[in-house]
C-alpha cells in the first residue's frame, strides 16, 4: 500500500515551481468568524498524552486537560489538517526554530498532534504572507467506518478524481493488485498530458485555501492574537514572524520536571504531520 501521483512528474515539478512560496496543506479551523464550529472527533478528547521517548507506550494523563480553552481565551486559534502535505522550506524552518520549543512540547501532548500541529501553527503566525493551497491527496473512507486509515482505491474512484483532477496531487492509498486498473488509467492520462502539454497551467492560486476566517473559540480579548513574539524569526529567504507563545500550562511544568529522565510528549497518533496509515 502506498501513494501514487495523479499527474506526470513534469506537471508536478511545474506546479510546485510556479508557486514556490505556497504550501499544499488542508486546513479546517476549529471555529470560524461566521460562527462555524468543527465537529472533528479529537476536539472532544481533552486528556493530554505523555510518554518517555520510545521506551513506553503513550498514555493519557488522567485528571488533567489539554489547555485549549485557556489558550483560546488568550487569542490562540486551533485547526486540524490532513497528515499528508507539502510544506515550503520557510514553514519547515519556522517550525523547528528554538523559539517554538514550548509550542512543540505542548502540542506534542495532544492526542491528535499529527493532525493539528501544522495547521494550528500556520493560522497563528501573525501577518503570514505565504500561500496555502487546497491541492491535496485524494482519499476515501467508506461511510460508517471509523478506521484511521483510508480505503484502498479502485477504478470506481476514477470519476471523482477526474472531476477535479487539478485539485489532487497524489492518491492514497493504492495497492498493486486491487488498484491495478485505476493506476493503469491514471498512467494513460499522464502519458497523454506529457504528449499534449495541455495540463501545464498553474492551478495553485485557483485552489487557495480560505482559512483566514479562523478565530479562537469563545471570548477573545481585544488584540490578544497579535501579541509580539519575544524571539527573533528563523533565518530564511522569506522569514515568517513568530507567533505569540502558547498559554502557560501545568503540562509544561511536567515536561521540565522530567528532563534528563526522558521526554514527555509523543503522540499516540504517530509522527507530526507527514505520514499515516
Amino acid at each position: 500500500e502506498s501513494d501514487y501521483p495523479v499527474h506526470s512528474s513534469r506537471w508536478l515539478r511545474s506546479n510546485l515551481a510556479s508557486r514556490r512560496d505556497w504550501s499544499r496543506l488542508y486546513i479546517e479551523p476549529k471555529c470560524t468568524a461566521r460562527g462555524g464550529r468543527s465537529k472533528w472527533y479529537w476536539w472532544s478528547q481533552g486528556e493530554p498524552v505523555a510518554s518517555c521517548g520510545s521506551r513506553h507506550e503513550p498514555l493519557p494523563v488522567r485528571g488533567m486537560t489539554f489547555p485549549e480553552e485557556e489558550m483560546e481565551a488568550k487569542g490562540f486559534k486551533f485547526a486540524h489538517s490532513s497528515e499528508w502535505m507539502i510544506l515550503t522550506r520557510e514553514v519547515a524552518e519556522y517550525a523547528t526554530h528554538p523559539g517554538l520549543a514550548d509550542y512543540r512540547r505542548l502540542m506534542s501532548m495532544h492526542a491528535a498532534v499529527d493532525e493539528i500541529f501544522w495547521a494550528t501553527m500556520v493560522i497563528n503566525v501573525p501577518n503570514f504572507s505565504q500561500g496555502i493551497s487546497q491541492q491535496q491527496w485524494f482519499m476515501h473512507w467508506t461511510k460508517g467506518t471509523s478506521g484511521h486509515s483510508p480505503d484502498v482505491l479502485t477504478d470506481s474512484s476514477l470519476p471523482r478524481i477526474m472531476k477535479n483532477r487539478e485539485k489532487y496531487l497524489f492518491l492514497r492509498k493504492v495497492d498493486e493488485v486491487a488498484s491495478n486498473k485505476l493506476l493503469n488509467q491514471i498512467d494513460e492520462f499522464n502519458k497523454n498530458d506529457e504528449l499534449s502539454k495541455t495540463n501545464d497551467r498553474d492551478d495553485t492560486s485557483t485552489h487557495e485555501w480560505k482559512w483566514r476566517n479562523a478565530v479562537p473559540c469563545g471570548s477573545v480579548p481585544s488584540g490578544s492574537s497579535s501579541q509580539p513574539a519575544p524571539w527573533p524569526p528563523p533565518p530564511a529567504s522569506k522569514a515568517l514572524p513568530s507567533p505569540a507563545p502558547p498559554a502557560e500550562s501545568p503540562l509544561l511544568s511536567i515536561t521540565r520536571g522530567v528532563e534528563g529522565s526522558g521526554s514527555v510528549g509523543s503522540s499516540s497518533g504517530g509522527s507530526s504531520g507527514s505520514s499515516g496509515g
